[in-house]
């Protein structure tokens, strides 16, 4: 019983590895044919997860709808990092939702990524603001360099 409290006290303290530049950065994902965002929200990963990947490669990783990035991808920066109020950690993308993957609940389109990019998922009413200097936008079959 004592671990629970306590993995539940270090899961509150843990401090991410997050920066607004370099690999560590946090992005998010849209299609290049969305056009320009206001702000984030939704799930946020890492550029060094994507590092090397072309559009069709992050949409695989991700768990992302087949086509979603047919038409290439938009990796947004952030102005400022998430606080920890405004975000939850959701395991990695083989865990859509951050639940495990099962075809018979949940959204069917969102299979699971990959088990090797961290995921986290802005909450509900918290919108972050991109940076737009900062936005990488990739061609179908570009590579993404950090």
């Amino acid at each position: 019983m004592d671990r629970d409290w306590r993995a539940e006290i270090r899961s509150e303290l843990r401090r991410e590895n997050w920066s607004l530049r370099g690999v560590n950065r946090v992005v998010k994902v849209v299609p290049l044919d969305r056009g320009p965002q206001d702000d984030v929200g939704g799930y946020i990963t890492l550029a060094r997860f994507l590092s090397g990947l072309t559009p069709a490669e992050i949409e695989t990783s991700l768990g992302l709808p087949d086509r979603f990035l047919a038409s290439g991808a938009a990796l947004y920066g952030l102005r400022r990092l998430p606080n920890p109020t405004e975000y939850t950690y959701e395991l990695t993308a083989k865990h859509p939702d951050g639940l495990a993957y099962n075809p018979a609940h949940g959204d069917p389109r969102y299979g699971p990524g990959s088990d090797a990019i961290q995921q986290w998922q802005i909450r509900d009413g918290a919108r972050i603001p991109f940076d737009p200097t900062s936005v990488v936008r990739l061609l179908p079959g570009q590579r993404f360099v950090p």
